[in-house]
């Protein structure tokens, strides 16, 4: 091994190389990992090693103490192998003149000359190699992607700061002596005219601790005047080089050229030159050689690199190496790359159909699963495996999905106000027939036979000709006492159920004269449901379920009733099968599984509770499918009706209030549901990886330090260790005294916005334990927050506007400045400036730079509700509930306007933008994803 290949190694282990990560938008800052790859204080290569290294006329031990106020530099023994022509040791090349520590440490260092006026040039100067001391330094240099632990010498950005000041008004650099290879041609110092120099060398050392142990070497690079030769030349790597970096890349992405010219005494031959740019691109990019440069010895490589990460405009660092792959040396040098501002938005959603489906209403038809998906459209699953169902399309239908009934290879689906007839006999390829208009805001359908039976919210009951589909018509039009609510079909019979506590009895044989025959009153409730069955009606209302025997219709009467559940809702869901019924509620109980042979003494046997409402049940040999509303269908195991059990669950992404991004991740605030959590390495085919159950209604997120902060409505703060997502788990829940909407988090403090309860201040220094540490009231109901770290800038409903409160001593943070309007849902601060999303003008933006004399400055009127706003390069992105997200252009803020916009199925209540994606918390509709160019 030569001289320079062992030197070279000690000079890898300094070059602390970069931390990628991404860029943090708005409220949710993500921290660059840092790795302790060196265990037990172990050293890279042996002190013996550096005492046999031929080449080196110097070796030093040194070390800073910081505490004890100290800096020793020791002459490390050698043997007597020195590199030729130096044929002894040079103790005095190098020598410490003074030093101090006021407050920072300093030292004076001078490098002299070994063989002034010899001609020989090529003296340098060797980097500072760092070992394990107290506290240890760890790191570690796999080809160009450096990993350390060592504050010192790596700047906040993740780069070294071997090229650079070491902190903020700090001039010098690790090695004061590093411009000679850096900075000049064939990096050589030449032995007449100045042979002796001293330079200043400052750090930093500040809460480190030391002392900080190191080797300094000082060694010779060249046997100049001598020919160069391989065998004993001290530098088979390339000497200098330098680069040209191009113009073209975007804040969207584009690419630049890079262009490296190297120098190297031994030709071209064996040389590989790389680039990084953690910020732009992760890993590294490879160049290509392309021919001799214009000097001698000069050699062309050449590459591009792209802005895949999508940094936004500004500019940023590169750090080119060059390797002799013979001796495995490198040299290193940094440079920059400029990225601008330029977007030309095109926004598309691509968010695949199988992620959502809001079940409002299933039924099963052989080996699939038809489901009426609210917003989200008409979904089919194959389910001849129920562990393992398989989504198969999606129909788009033009109003809200919310009622379906399959017959003969046919999907009858409605809508608020029409009937649509799919074909579904090959279900991979189902289309829209035919659609049919019908009484305004449809509630249910029901088929039988040829025709399709429809109620209505505006009290009428319709009856449709559906043979053949293509002409499909209305055929007979039945007003009802209240509003229609449901409808089953039974032996030339319609049973029909409304909101004025009745169970009409139609007869629609022929369905063109259909007529009352019977009306029986049940209940002071709202009857919502029906089954006809064996010569009976089961009709439910809340919490209660009404048995009518309708052997004779014209006579029915009313045989049994029992309560079920706490509650029915609006869309409860009923199923007979085999003895059973099977009902849905609205409460805790979920699906509910009640005796009924004989009717007259029926009685509940047992309940399977789901995590959401159980909108619609279908019964299919021994399963139960329930349609879960947001928190997608159950499968229950209903062969023992007395111990039935969840045998399998189809989840979709539910009602979402809210989206982070951190890394490979989307973490969703599942309104009902708790937090979901997706993979989104591919962000067009997320992968669903855990939910993580709440206990009240989830609303706002926020992402930190391998935990999530959950703002919930109802249970105030949950803190959820997500630090291996696929096994997340809610570490603590802290009350709070009003409902919470939002959460900031910064240092060991959790800001939230608690409604008419104003700005909790919770501390989180240890999770497990966390509690209210002050609270500071606002005069409005503080659903959003944004924190700089001095001040919490807090949007406070509709009365309060904007709040902003001093929070730089928790202990006594108070209200320093209000800026009062209307509507204030959300709020983001940039630059000296406040962006309130206001669900009633759109956003307010606010000048908070001087505090004292905060003031709007701008309106941009959004089309909708703005309920949520991130910002990003020169961009306000807005949530705008039914308009989907508005793109506002805010440079500069006083002038801002709308420049794009994209809808959405449902209603818009949060926003993420990561890379070239929106993501938007969609309510009903879940996770929307928006590619925006």
């Amino acid at each position: 091994m030569t001289a320079q290949i062992k030197l070279t190694i000690i000079v890898l282990v300094i070059l602390i190389g970069f931390s990628t990560f991404a860029c943090s938008k708005n409220k949710s800052p993500v921290e660059p990992a840092v790795g302790n790859l060196i265990e037990n204080n172990q050293m890279p290569f042996s002190v013996d090693e550096i005492d046999s290294n031929r080449g080196m006329m110097a070796a030093y031990d040194c070390v800073i103490d910081p505490i004890a106020k100290t800096f020793t530099v020791e002459l490390i023994n050698r043997s007597a192998d020195y590199h030729y022509p130096l044929t002894q040791l040079y103790p005095n090349v190098l020598r410490i003149i003074s030093y101090g520590f006021t407050p920072n440490f300093w030292a004076d260092i001078k490098l002299v000359h070994p063989l002034p006026g010899s001609g020989i040039s090529g003296f340098d100067a060797r980097v500072v190699a760092v070992f394990p001391a107290n506290p240890a330094v760890s790191m570690n240099y796999p080809v160009m992607n450096v990993i350390a632990n060592n504050s010192i010498l790596l700047e906040p950005d993740g780069y070294t700061k071997l090229f650079d000041s070491l902190a903020p008004g700090i001039s010098g650099t690790a090695n004061p002596f590093i411009a000679y290879f850096k900075d000049q041609p064939n990096r050589i110092w030449s032995s007449t005219g100045i042979t002796e120099e001293t330079k200043r060398w400052q750090m930093d050392l500040s809460g480190f601790g030391g002392p900080l142990s190191y080797k300094l070497v000082v060694d010779v690079a060249t046997n100049f005047p001598n020919p160069p030769q391989s065998g004993a030349d001290n530098a088979p790597e390339p000497v200098w080089l330098e680069a040209v970096v191009g113009e073209g890349l975007l804040s969207t992405g584009g690419s630049a050229d890079v262009t490296v010219t190297l120098l190297d005494w031994q030709g071209a031959g064996g040389n590989e030159v790389y680039v990084e740019a953690p910020d732009l691109f992760s890993g590294t990019v490879a160049l290509t050689f392309l021919g001799a440069g214009l000097n001698p010895n000069e050699w062309k490589f050449f590459g591009t690199i792209n802005n895949v990460l999508l940094a936004p405009a500004g500019d940023y660092d590169l750090l080119i190496g060059a390797k002799d792959t013979q001796s495995g040396v490198y040299i290193y040098d940094e440079f920059s790359a400029s990225v601008v501002f330029e977007i030309d938005f095109d926004p598309v959603e691509v968010t695949p159909p199988r992620l959502n489906f809001s079940s409002k209403d299933i039924v099963v038809d052989g080996n699939y699963l038809y489901v009426a998906g609210d917003a989200n459209g008409f979904h089919i699953f194959n389910i001849s495996d129920v562990e393992n169902p398989i989504w198969l399309t999606k129909i788009d239908i033009p109003g809200n999905a919310l009622g379906v009934s399959v017959t003969g290879g046919i999907a009858c689906v409605i809508d608020q106000f029409q009937l649509h007839l799919i074909d579904v006999s090959v279900p991979l390829s189902a289309s829209i027939i035919n659609s049919v208009d019908v009484a305004d805001y449809a509630t249910s359908v029901f088929v039988s036979g040829d025709y399709a039976y429809v109620t209505s919210d505006s009290n009428f009951f319709e009856i449709i000709d559906i043979n053949p589909p293509e002409s499909a018509n209305v055929v007979k039009v039945l007003e009802t006492p209240g509003s229609a609510m449901d409808v089953h079909v039974l032996d030339g019979y319609a049973y029909v159920v409304s909101w004025d506590e009745s169970l009409q009895i139609v007869d629609v044989d022929p369905p063109e004269t259909a007529s009352v025959v019977h009306s029986i009153e049940l209940s002071p409730w709202m009857a919502t449901a029906v089954f006809a069955e064996n010569g009976y009606a089961y009709v439910l209302e809340f919490g209660r379920i009404y048995i009518v025997d309708i052997s004779t219709p014209e006579t029915a009467w009313l045989v049994n009733s029992l309560p079920v559940g706490s509650g029915l809702g609006f869309f409860p869901g009923i199923c007979v099968s085999s003895g059973y019924a099977y009902v849905g509620t609205d409460d805790d109980t979920g699906l509910n599984i009640v005796d009924i042979d004989p009717p007259e003494s029926a009685y509940v046997v047992n309940s399977v509770a789901t995590p959401r409402f159980a909108n619609s049940v279908s019964v299919s040999g021994n399963y139960a499918f329930v349609a879960n509303d947001q928190a997608g269908i159950e499968i229950i195991d209903i062969t023992l009706p007395e111990t039935a059990f969840i045998e399998n669950s189809i989840q979709t992404t539910g009602q979402i209030l809210d989206v982070v991004i951190s890394g490979d991740y989307a973490y969703l605030a599942d309104e009902y549901g708790g937090l979901q959590i997706y993979d989104i390495t591919s962000p067009e085919s997320p992968q669903f990886v855990n939910l993580v159950p709440n206990t009240g209604k989830a609303q706002e997120l926020f992402i930190l330090g391998g935990y999530a902060y959950l703002a919930d409505e109802h249970a105030g703060l949950q803190i959820i260790d997500i630090s291996v997502p696929e096994s997340a788990f809610l570490v603590n829940t802290v009350d709070t005294p009003g409902r919470a909407y939002d959460v900031f988090v910064i240092g060991n403090y959790a800001y939230v916005a608690d409604g008419s309860n104003g700005l909790q201040i919770i501390d989180i220094s240890i999770p497990e334990s966390a509690f209210i540490f002050k609270t500071v009231d606002t005069p409005g109901s503080a659903s959003g927050i944004d924190v700089d770290g001095v001040f919490a800038y807090i949007a406070d409903g509709f009365s309060g506007g904007l709040q902003v409160i001093d929070i730089s001593d928790p202990e006594n943070a108070a209200i320093q400045k209000a800026v009062v309007f209307f509507g204030a849902e959300d709020v983001t601060v940039s630059n000296g400036y406040a962006y309130v999303a206001d669900g009633m003008a759109g956003v307010q933006i606010i000048d908070v730079d001087p505090l004292p004399s905060a003031s709007i400055v701008n309106t941009v009127d959004t089309p909708n509700t703005a309920m949520d706003i991130v910002l990003w390069d020169d961009y306000a992105f807005v949530a705008d509930g039914f308009s989907g997200i508005q793109i506002i252009y805010n440079d500069p803020p006083e002038s801002a306007f709308v420049a794009e916009g994209a809808d959405t199925p449902d209603f818009a209540t949060g926003i993420w933008i990561s890379g070239s994606y929106a993501y938007v918390a969609d309510s009903s509709a879940g996770l929307r994803i928006i590619s925006l160019w």
